[in-house]
């Protein structure tokens, strides 16, 4: 056989790392090698020396703001972003403007994303109260439709769902695609407005989501689906005590970076200007941070995503700075940091960013390196260190 294309480099195997050579044919791994393969037996050869390899992360959580708010994000800068980031797949959530919420806004935000997008993208449909599938189903078979996402609590361009018997009726109404059901498990009847008082807007945005609003919605939301809880992907857990509310269930759950390596506490330390700190659900406490570590360590977190959601400069400079922050890009590099620094493993790292989103979507070609699998490959120089800085990103938001 002639390969295409042979990467040389380190990758993951039996617990260490072991020279190899990935040999490519078109858009997928053949064959994986020891020992090179002959001059005449592929057409390129790339050596990556030292470097590691390994398969490409998939971002279940994305908000590429296109359509209707293009100056903070597009389809092509934002895929641009998640390319140099190590992400070779991204999902998009459907609080665009307008919402993706019927066959006709899911068909023009497919084709936006289809013209302008560089790497691979699967694209969510909102399910709220007033949610009326068509009878033409077409859309609900659509290669590109991800999964349907629910908005338990207001956050940023979303229509929420408040009554739960509409999640009970879709999730038996459309549970044979077997799609996952995308939870922003914040509840609504916890919340209260935001009140900023002499503590600061982050103090202030912190105990107006209180971490029991998590933890409710995330038991009203198993409730809800009751023998179909395996459907549920919980986004952005971002409390220990919403971490517990899972426990026992076939819920798939995330946690997002911010929540990871940002709290209240060493935020207000390193950055004054605290709308730049603002997301939902908030940067909570330190015990919170802990706990979401330690269900990484664990395996009770199924996946990390980056609930990339950029907004300009200038809007989170202002009075009333909206929630969300960029994290496309920096995601996979912030996690390999905390390999090299020895507080995460390798493995459990690819896991989290890429075996676990494919199997989240049932993506049997994806998220490893192996004969069969999509050729979705980034290499990395683990001693290669360097400041993040927002010129040298790739988002539009700058």
């Amino acid at each position: 056989m002639v390969f295409d294309t042979v990467i040389q480099g380190r990758t993951l195997q039996d617990g260490g790392l072991i020279e190899t050579f990935i040999c490519i044919k078109g858009d997928r791994i053949v064959d994986m090698k020891r020992i090179a393969p002959t001059n005449g037996e592929y057409g390129e050869i790339h050596r990556s020396g030292r470097n590691i390899i390994i398969p490409g992360a998939i971002d279940l959580h994305t908000h590429m703001r296109e359509p209707g708010m293009i100056h903070k994000e597009d389809f092509s800068s934002g895929t641009i972003s998640a390319a140099f980031g190590g992400v070779t797949a991204i999902i998009d959530m459907p609080n665009s403007k307008p919402l993706t919420s019927d066959r006709r806004t899911f068909i023009e935000k497919k084709e936006l994303a289809l013209a302008k997008a560089h790497v691979d993208i699967g694209l969510n449909m909102v399910l709220h109260d007033e949610t009326v599938m068509e009878d033409d189903p077409y859309h609900l078979k659509d290669t590109a439709l991800a999964g349907f996402k629910v908005f338990m609590g207001e956050t940023t361009g979303a229509m929420v769902m408040k009554d739960l018997g509409c999640l009970t009726h879709w999730s038996r109404s459309l549970a044979h695609l077997e799609l996952p059901f995308f939870i922003h498990a914040e509840d609504g009847d916890m919340m209260s407005p935001l009140r900023v008082d002499r503590e600061g807007l982050l103090r202030s945005h912190l105990r107006s989501r209180p971490a029991d609003a998590e933890a409710s919605a995330i038991e009203k939301a198993l409730n809800a689906m009751g023998d179909r809880s395996d459907l549920l992907h919980i986004l952005h857990v971002s409390s220990g005590i919403g971490l517990k509310k899972t426990q026992g269930s076939r819920a798939t759950l995330e946690v997002t970076p911010h929540h990871l390596l940002l709290d209240i506490k060493n935020f207000e330390t390193f950055n004054e200007r605290e709308g730049f700190g603002k997301v939902n659900p908030p940067i909570r406490t330190p015990s919170d941070r802990a706990a979401l570590w330690e269900g990484v360590r664990s395996g009770k977190v199924t996946t990390i995503g980056s609930d990339h959601a950029p907004h300009t400069i200038l809007e989170k400079e202002g009075e009333t700075p909206p929630s969300g922050m960029p994290g496309v890009e920096t995601m996979v590099p912030l996690l390999l940091m905390k390999v090299k620094e020895r507080s995460l493993d390798l493995e459990r790292m690819t896991d989290l960013v890429s075996s676990g989103p494919a199997t989240r979507l049932g993506l049997e070609h994806r998220g490893s390196l192996k004969p069969g699998s999509m050729a979705d490959i980034v290499i990395f120089d683990i001693n290669d260190e360097r400041k993040i800085r927002g010129e040298d990103l790739h988002s539009r938001c700058g």
